[in-house]
């Protein structure tokens, strides 16, 4: 009869015997766990719990596809855990979340439970998705009474709240919740949404009905941040609203672009002004834009507003901007005219037409030339830029000699170039200047011919 060593399967979080301890922000994967009960023998777990640890998840991953079937029957929930935690880690977030889901499905009552909660959670963080994010928290700390666990979970959760929720959401939770530390918890939470919706009177009353005597110590230190910016009297407070896709197709811009304002106001030194973003997602959609907009503008808190991106969402801010009289800050609208519709209203970035004139001015006054070509794409952003260059031009009684167009993606512009040589050789026996426009123009359609001899004779010199 052939001896066999087994591995007891135990309780992570409650039996003193841990073989295995789950992955938390301070701890590594399996790093209280006694070496010596598991590692002394060869499995291909182990050494992907050792990979994992090290920071090594690509190799990690390799190894957990090699378990054989008897080492999955040991450890099925383990290195299920292990195999999430790699993905999650790897940015496979889809692949993630599915085997966490089936955890959860499959085993309900599982020590891992809190484990795989808060490892959607995180990835909920990573995707932008903070309602999600600040929900699944919350579900992990119902599941376990461990302190430590708790103080890493009630991290999360105000990692959450400053990244942005939804002001309903503490709300609606707090009408249905029985468990004192989680009302705590939701109350703090309510602070810190209605602070950030710019309502400090209705912060500082839900602020009160937090009992200090009861405030467990991992929730003392938020309580005491947020008491300050309610007490704060030696800065004034400027709330910004902001409306941005941070879900959709144009996701990856709006979270960039958000990361930057956050930082600018986590990096604000200003003595006499304090700032506080309103965010509101408003997924690329029009209807969405237009309600966030107007929300905005029933607070009277809101000095100016940030956002949208997309040109059409541009439109719809811009109009409600010149009825309000709030100041509208366009990051990426280059629409001709937008700006014009009131002087409440600034763009981060050029529109077409002030580029033409800037480009017409900047040949005719500055560098005072006569033989102008232009070269365009032949579609309304093109035309635009081209009608305001020529514009600027005539106004300083000059003209191009020649416009050529383009469509999609320029990959062949030889007939373009052809036209334009053909104006600058038509114009040479008028002009000494053009010789330099010729010989520039010729050398993209000759070949670089050079003589052998000459270059080794060049190199051996």
């Amino acid at each position: 009869m052939t001896n066999r060593v087994t591995w007891p399967k135990v309780s992570l979080l409650s039996s003193p015997r841990r073989y295995l301890i789950i992955f938390l922000v301070t701890f590594p994967l399996f790093g209280q766990a006694s070496e010596g009960d598991y590692l002394q023998n060869n499995y291909t777990f182990k050494t992907a719990v050792k990979q994992y640890n090290a920071g090594d998840y690509e190799n990690a991953d390799e190894t957990l596809s090699k378990i054989s079937s008897s080492e999955n029957d040991y450890f099925k929930e383990e290195i299920a855990l292990l195999t999430m935690k790699v993905k999650y880690r790897l940015n496979d977030y889809r692949s993630s979340k599915e085997i966490g889901n089936s955890l959860l499905h499959d085993h309900p009552n599982s020590e891992y439970c809190t484990d795989v909660l808060i490892t959607l959670g995180d990835i909920f963080i990573a995707e932008g998705l903070y309602n999600a994010a600040f929900r699944t928290y919350l579900k992990s700390y119902k599941k376990n009474g461990n302190k430590q666990y708790k103080k890493n979970i009630v991290k999360r959760i105000f990692l959450s709240l400053q990244m942005g929720i939804s002001p309903s959401i503490p709300e609606e939770l707090l009408a249905i919740e029985i468990d004192q530390d989680l009302v705590q918890i939701l109350l703090l939470a309510k602070v810190q949404t209605e602070l950030q919706a710019g309502q400090p009177t209705k912060a500082a009353n839900s602020l009160s009905k937090i009992n200090t005597k009861d405030l467990l110590k991992i929730n003392r230190d938020y309580y005491s941040k947020l008491k300050d910016k309610l007490n704060s009297n030696t800065k004034g407070r400027a709330f910004v609203g902001v409306v941005l896709p941070l879900t959709g197709k144009d996701a990856k811009i709006g979270k960039e672009f958000l990361d930057g304002l956050k930082y600018a106001e986590a990096n604000n030194f200003s003595n006499n002004v304090e700032l506080s973003l309103i965010i509101y997602d408003n997924s690329g959609n029009a209807l969405n834009t237009l309600e966030a907009f107007q929300a905005l503008n029933k607070n009277s808190n809101v000095v100016a507003t940030i956002g949208p991106i997309s040109a059409g969402n541009s439109v719809i801010a811009g109009s409600i901007a010149k009825t309000s009289g709030v100041p509208l800050i366009l990051p990426t609208a280059t629409i001709n005219g937008l700006s014009k519709i009131s002087d409440n209203i600034f763009l981060m970035n050029s529109d077409l037409t002030t580029r033409g004139n800037m480009a017409g001015e900047f040949i005719a006054e500055i560098l005072e030339e006569e033989n102008i070509a232009v070269l365009a794409p032949a579609d309304k952003f093109g035309k635009s830029l081209v009608d305001a260059f020529i514009n600027k031009l005539e106004s300083a009684d000059k003209a191009p000699k020649i416009i050529e167009w383009y469509s999609g993606i320029p990959m062949n512009l030889e007939r373009q170039f052809q036209s334009i040589r053909a104006m600058a050789w038509a114009l040479s026996d008028t002009t000494d200047s053009l010789g330099l426009m010729n010989r520039t123009i010729d050398s993209l359609f000759t070949e670089n011919v050079f003589d052998e001899d000459q270059l080794d004779e060049e190199l051996m010199t």
